[in-house]
């Protein structure tokens, strides 16, 4: 006999299965071993190929590039293998190399586009002096 509602129970349901997609540092698995660039948050940009992260969302870049841009034009300063803190990241995405050229951007070499960057911040320091100059003439 039993006690009452001790009869026949219901089988319990299977667990759900795991997302297609984790939140947090686990999503970053997808992007191992693929080429990524990696924005800052003091405004730089690194290229290079992921190899681990942490739960924290540090992540360790392998064959790592600085990348700078000035007007139409960019270049990549090696850095090598490099660590960056989860906290310094703002934004991560994979990069398609076949598509990485475009009509707008051309690339140049690394002395190039330091050339580049030090013409345009002596440009950027003669028109603020400028428009201090002209300040102080009204």
């Amino acid at each position: 006999m039993g006690l009452p509602g001790m009869g026949f129970q219901h089988p319990v349901p299977p667990p759900p299965p795991p997302p297609a997609f984790f939140p947090g540092s686990a999503s970053l698995f997808e992007q191992l071993d693929k080429r990524v660039m990696v924005v800052l948050r003091d405004g730089r940009h690194l290229v290079g190929v992921m190899r681990s992260y942490d739960q924290f969302s540090n992540i360790v870049l392998e064959d790592t590039h600085e990348r700078h841009f000035v007007r139409d034009i960019f270049g990549d300063i090696s850095l090598g293998l490099y660590l960056v803190r989860g906290d310094a990241l703002v934004l991560m995405g994979e990069l398609d190399e076949t598509r990485e050229e475009t009509p707008r951007l051309r690339r140049v070499s690394a002395d190039e586009i330091i050339e580049a960057q030090q013409e345009a911040s002596a440009e950027e320091r003669q028109d603020a002096k400028l428009d201090w100059l002209f300040q102080d003439l009204s």
